[in-house]
């Protein structure tokens, strides 16, 4: 056991992969909180489980590597406002098509339209609730897959290394830490 669901959410694939959910929430707000970044973002392909948890259901070590279960390593990577607006931009390029690249985020809260043209469809977005600047350099803590170019997040390669892939800190991890001592 590790902690208990403290809301109803699910991992179906429709979902988090088209949309913001508490539970990529949750992952997300863990990669922040341990990193201390700006901002984290996952593609919701990472979340795998596609099953339904109600409030006080007990999330185990199981069930977190059944909705994880690639053993993505944490980074986190400095870049400009740019690189993570780019990295939205690429998210939602295929909503309709489901892809896993769609941005589970947190400390970003953004709109977009998927009927504007490439490069026009995030319509806004912050960091804090302030606009992104694209010029100012960003701490995104993430997983190695987008770090390497995974689901053509190619935008935080050329970036600052802060947090390296080499520490071998799994994603599974950061968030069993996170929950237990809530």
């Amino acid at each position: 056991p590790i902690g208990v669901m403290g809301m109803d959410c699910n991992t179906f694939n429709g979902n988090v992969r088209s949309k913001e959910t508490e539970i990529g929430n949750l992952f997300t707000d863990a990669l922040r909180y341990t990193f201390h970044a700006d901002c984290a973002l996952l593609g919701g392909g990472v979340i795998r489980g596609n099953r339904a948890y109600k409030k006080g259901d007990m999330i185990t070590l199981k069930s977190l590597l059944t909705e994880i279960p690639f053993g993505n390593i944490v980074v986190m990577v400095e870049v400009p406002g740019k690189a993570i607006l780019d990295a939205l931009e690429n998210g939602v390029s295929q909503v309709a098509g489901r892809s896993g690249r769609f941005p589970q985020v947190s400390g970003i809260e953004f709109t977009y339209d998927t009927a504007k043209p490439p490069g026009q469809r995030i319509l806004g977005a912050t960091i804090h609730n302030r606009p992104i600047c694209e010029e100012r350099s960003y701490k995104v803590a993430t997983v190695d897959y987008i770090l390497n170019g995974g689901d053509n997040y190619t935008m935080f390669k050329e970036g600052k290394i802060l947090v390296s892939p080499l520490k071998s800190i799994s994603l599974v991890d950061v968030i069993t830490d996170y929950i237990k001592p809530m």
